[in-house]
C-alpha cells in the first residue's frame, strides 16, 4: 500500500514537473512570436522611411535650415551630426567613437555644442567622456534614470533641447534600459526625422532589457508609429538581415 501511494505521489510529481516545462515552453514560443510581430511592423515601418528618404533626396542638394550627416562608427553603429545650418552649432547623437565624429565635425565645419545620448550600453554612451575632453562646454544630454555616462541633463517624454535655432523633442521610450529616449526633429523647411537609438532598428527592435512587451509596443506604435508618416528615420546601425527572425526560426529558438 504505502510503495503505490509513494508511486502515486511520484507520478503527480512529475505530471507537475511536465505541466511547469510545457508552461515555460509556450512563454517562451510566446516571446519570440511577439518578437517576430514587431519585427514584421518595423520592416514596414523602415520600408516607409527609407521610401521617404529616397523622395527627399532629390532635395538635399538644396540649402535647408537643417543638415544631417551620418558617421559610421564601431562595427555596424552610427553616430549622427544634426547640424542647424543658420549658426552652424550641431549636436552629435551617441558618439561612441569620439576622435571620428569629432573630425567629421571639424570636416562640416560645425561648432559641436550638445551631446544627445538615446541610452546608456557602451557603444552609444561610452565615448562621452572623451567627447567632453576633446570638445568643452559641451551639454550632455540623456534620458532620466538611465544614468548614461557623463550626462549634465536628464531629460524626460515631452522635454526640448536648443541645438542652434533647432528644436529637438525627447521621446520617452523606456524598455531596452530603463531610461532610453529617442530624438524627434520638426524642421520648417526639409523633412520630419527622428533618431531612434536602440529602440527601433532596420526590420527589428531593441532587446527588452530593463522593460516588458507593453512598453516596447508603446514605444513603438504609440509613439514613433504615431509621428507623421513621411518622417525620416535614423536608426542607431547598419543591423538589417540579422534581425529578420521567421516564425519557424523563432520556434526552434
Amino acid at each position: 500500500g504505502f510503495a503505490t501511494l509513494g508511486a502515486g505521489k511520484a507520478s503527480r510529481r512529475k505530471g507537475r514537473e511536465r505541466e511547469v516545462i510545457k508552461r515555460k515552453g509556450a512563454g517562451k514560443i510566446l516571446r519570440h512570436f511577439l518578437f517576430f510581430c514587431f519585427s514584421v511592423l518595423l520592416f514596414a515601418f523602415a520600408n516607409q522611411a527609407l521610401a521617404s528618404a529616397a523622395s527627399a533626396s532629390g532635395t538635399r542638394n538644396c540649402k535647408l535650415s537643417m543638415r544631417v550627416v551620418t558617421v559610421p562608427i564601431l562595427q555596424d553603429n552610427y553616430a549622427y551630426l544634426i547640424i542647424d545650418e543658420a549658426t552652424k552649432k550641431a549636436a552629435c547623437i551617441d558618439p561612441a567613437e569620439p576622435k571620428l565624429v569629432h573630425e567629421a565635425a571639424k570636416k562640416e565645419g560645425v561648432e559641436l555644442t550638445h551631446i544627445l545620448t538615446t541610452h546608456a550600453h557602451w557603444d552609444h554612451a561610452g565615448g562621452n567622456d572623451e567627447m567632453t575632453r576633446l570638445v568643452s562646454n559641451l551639454e550632455v544630454v540623456g534620458g532620466k534614470g538611465d544614468r548614461a555616462q557623463a550626462v549634465t541633463r536628464e531629460v524626460g517624454d515631452g522635454d526640448h533641447v536648443k541645438v542652434g535655432s533647432l528644436d529637438v523633442k525627447v521621446l520617452y521610450t523606456p524598455c531596452h534600459t530603463p531610461g532610453h529616449v529617442c530624438y524627434y526633429i520638426e524642421p520648417t523647411d526639409g523633412p520630419k526625422c527622428v533618431f531612434t537609438g536602440d529602440t527601433m532598428f532596420v526590420a527589428g527592435c531593441g532587446n527588452f532589457n530593463s522593460g516588458t512587451p507593453q512598453q516596447m509596443y508603446h514605444a513603438l506604435v504609440e509613439k514613433i508609429g504615431a509621428l507623421p508618416p513621411d518622417t525620416l528615420v535614423y536608426v542607431s546601425g547598419a543591423i538589417h538581415r540579422a534581425n529578420i527572425l521567421t516564425l519557424p526560426d523563432a520556434v526552434r529558438a
